[in-house]
């Protein structure tokens, strides 16, 4: 009797310590997503999450007791992903953002590193990223140098939206590749899509292609909207979930 009662007090304690360190990871994550600015890296935050699964069970349960999406949660373990020298630069808080992080991974690490660096040194923006990648799928063989100056370039020039809806299989790859066909390279500055709302972003130039294009149709249809010298919007936080 007890040796039962003995089991039962030290399982107890057991049971309450681990609760302690649950409540205390958990608290960590609520307070890290709470606040406009995180109190740890991205890096120390995928590990405290690390912990925090390994307590609860599983990334929806945790997901669930701090009231975020698993989905959005899941972001998060990206960093995981990077190459090692991008990881330190995580660590060191010199990248710090979650779509910075879901961009990167895209790329091999050598190519992460190159971007990386751009990117610490103030070259090109978070949102450039995405554009960046965007026309690497599209011209692999283009080098990332060349790609980043027509980025950059296209950023600060007047711009015009064209917004539609994605139906089917359509994938912003294939709207890229058709709007191309019309207006060139240089007259597309980017494709975004929030859900399955999208966005064809012109330049000047490729505006006036695009009239001409409607004309020799027959059809004006509607007339982009005029975004003057702002830089693309690419709308609500990206999700990037492999």
């Amino acid at each position: 009797m007890a040796t039962e009662t003995g089991l039962r007090e030290v399982m107890g304690k057991k049971r309450h310590s681990s609760d302690g360190r649950s409540e205390e990871l958990l608290a960590t994550l609520i307070t890290s997503t709470r606040t406009q600015k995180r109190g740890v890296s991205l890096i120390e935050f995928a590990d405290v999450l690390e912990k925090a699964i390994g307590e609860a069970g599983s990334l929806e349960e945790v997901a669930d007791r701090i009231d975020l999406s698993p989905r959005m949660l899941k972001q998060f373990l990206l960093v995981q992903r990077l190459s090692p020298a991008v990881r330190k630069l995580v660590a060191m808080r010199k990248i710090d953002s979650v779509d910075a992080v879901g961009y990167l991974i895209q790329f091999d690490a050598k190519s992460q590193a190159f971007l990386a660096k751009q990117l610490v040194d103030g070259k090109i923006l978070t949102s450039d990223l995405r554009a960046v990648r965007q026309v690497h799928k599209e011209q692999p063989k283009e080098a990332l140098g060349s790609i980043i100056e027509r980025v950059v370039t296209s950023r600060t020039k007047k711009v015009y939206v064209l917004e539609f809806i994605f139906r089917g299989d359509l994938t912003e790859e294939k709207v890229a590749k058709k709007i191309r066909e019309i207006v060139g390279s240089n007259g597309l500055s980017a494709v975004e899509r929030s859900g399955s709302f999208g966005r064809v972003v012109l330049t000047a130039d490729g505006l006036t292609r695009l009239r001409s294009a409607a004309a020799e149709n027959g059809d004006r249809g509607k007339e982009p909207a005029d975004r003057g010298r702002q830089p693309p919007q690419v709308g609500v936080p990206s999700q990037h979930v492999p």
